[in-house]
């Protein structure tokens, strides 16, 4: 091989790389449990990290009826990924691959304070 060929193959192999450092691979999945404190009507608890998410869940793990949320947040602003999705006691969101990292977030919707617990895999 050239010397010309070479670079060009080794230029082009780190294109690759690069390319696919910026979506997250096919790693195995890890859980990342966040929240799981009393919060008010209203209120987002977030995980206070930041990773390439491809799901989020919020559980109420009382009894009775609780309306609780999830949401992504586009890392360290306030814009949502999507709107968020809410369900009474447990709701969840797969989300495809993103080329930003994001927060993953939890609330509830019904008066008093309740413990919500999050769950967001990446």
């Amino acid at each position: 091989m050239d010397r010309l060929a070479h670079r060009a193959a080794l230029a082009a192999a780190c294109a690759l790389l690069g390319v696919l450092g910026v979506f997250p691979g096919a790693a195995a999945a890890t859980n990342n449990s966040y929240c799981g404190v009393l919060i008010s009507n209203g209120t987002w608890c977030g995980d206070g990290t930041d990773h390439f998410y491809t799901s989020n869940s919020a559980t109420y793990p009382g009894t009775g009826d609780v309306w609780v949320c999830e949401r992504l947040l586009i890392a360290n602003t306030s814009t949502q990924r999507e709107s968020p999705v809410c369900a009474y006691n447990y709701v969840s969101q797969t989300f495809s691959p993103y080329v930003w990292q994001t927060e993953a977030e939890v609330t509830h919707y019904t008066g008093v304070n309740h413990t919500v617990n999050g769950l967001g895999v990446y």
